[in-house]
């Protein structure tokens, strides 16, 4: 019995660990309601030699964001920033603030110039996003599972693996 609480604590600890640098949205923060551009979003050429391009824009209130460049297809090609803007907000975003300016390299996910990034991709700039738990799949509740493994589908969803035994 001792060895079995023991592995209780030590899961519990390396979770405890595992969040520490993670930050949820508090409800006096990101409320629900309607969010707006203050400023629209826009992309502009950055710099002397327009390597990189300015995306800005300013919310009404703190809330989640995602700034992404989106092909003729409507599939990302980057996917520049996400998260809660505000006193914690993620780089590259700036804290404390409504108002953000993104910069873009003219790069894809993987690192690789985008070509025709000038006229063919489109800024998707998203505010008031509210992430939800769709459902469970074979978790009864009734233990304390070990996460074995996560991986992301092709439309973005969250899978994770888990497993009962200690």
């Amino acid at each position: 019995m001792r060895t079995v609480a023991i592995s209780v604590v030590s899961v519990l600890m390396s979770a405890a660990v595992a969040m520490a640098g993670t930050y949820e949205a508090p409800l006096d923060v990101n409320k629900d309601g309607d969010v707006k551009f203050v400023v629209a979003p826009k992309a502009e050429a950055a710099g002397g030699g327009a390597a990189k391009v300015k995306i800005s824009f300013e919310v009404s209130a703190a809330t989640d964001v995602e700034v992404a460049l989106i092909d003729g297809q409507g599939k990302v090609v980057r996917h520049l920033a996400a998260g809660l803007l505000g006193k914690n907000a993620p780089e590259p975003f700036k804290k404390d603030a409504l108002a953000q300016d993104v910069l873009w390299d003219r790069t894809d996910d993987a690192g690789k110039p985008v070509a025709g990034a000038a006229g063919a991709l489109k800024v998707r700039v998203l505010a008031g996003l509210k992430p939800k738990l769709e459902k469970y799949v074979g978790f009864d509740g009734n233990c304390l599972p070990n996460i074995m493994g996560l991986a992301v589908g092709k439309d973005g969803e969250l899978f994770v693996l888990m497993s009962e035994t200690f």
